[in-house]
């Protein structure tokens, strides 16, 4: 997909948010806009637009990025779950290569395979959880905020802007002292 050269777009979604249901968790969530003197109140969705083809665009919901994030997790995470239930949690799936009958290679290359597809789910649900709670930290950073490391071995302080924060240290400093 191409983006398009063009400005901002969004879509009016409600008058206030009193009552509005976002539709998918992945979508960031709409801007509040009020008058001043009360006159008047609107919830405001930013949508993007990209060409697929030259004849054709498509428009969408600008995305929340720590939602596409956990979303990736949870499915990765179900899919794990349907593994475990349907492979290993089942007592008529055979595991144990000594008790089956037949070419063992072939059920120790299946069950492997099994094993295998199990271990990539869940790698895939921690990782992507944990690049969430990342990036929700990363952005909950105030713009301005400076860190203030305690002195080293070697007596000196070290501070910190929010970019270098974001690089240099680590998610646990970030939760408990930033």
């Amino acid at each position: 997909m191409k983006s398009i050269e063009q400005s901002k777009s969004s879509l009016v979604v409600g008058l206030t948010p009193d009552g509005y249901k976002i539709s998918d968790l992945r979508m960031t969530k709409p801007t509040f806009h009020f008058a001043k003197d009360s006159s008047g109140s609107m919830l405001i969705q930013d949508i993007d637009t990209v060409k697929l083809n030259r004849s054709r665009k498509i428009s969408y919901f600008v995305p929340n990025n720590i939602g596409m994030l956990m979303s990736v997790s949870a499915k990765a995470s179900n899919r794990a779950k349907e593994i475990f239930d349907r492979k290993f949690k089942n007592s008529s799936y055979e595991l144990d290569v000594t008790k089956l009958t037949g070419n063992k290679n072939d059920a120790i290359s299946s069950i492997s395979k099994d094993v295998y597809d199990y271990i990539e789910e869940i790698q895939s649900a921690i990782v992507f959880a944990y690049t969430a709670l990342e990036a929700f930290a990363n952005l909950s950073i105030p713009q301005s905020y400076i860190y203030n490391a305690k002195k080293n071995s070697k007596g000196i302080s070290e501070s910190y802007d929010k970019v270098a924060i974001e690089r240099w240290l680590s998610l646990k400093v970030k939760m408990k002292s930033i």
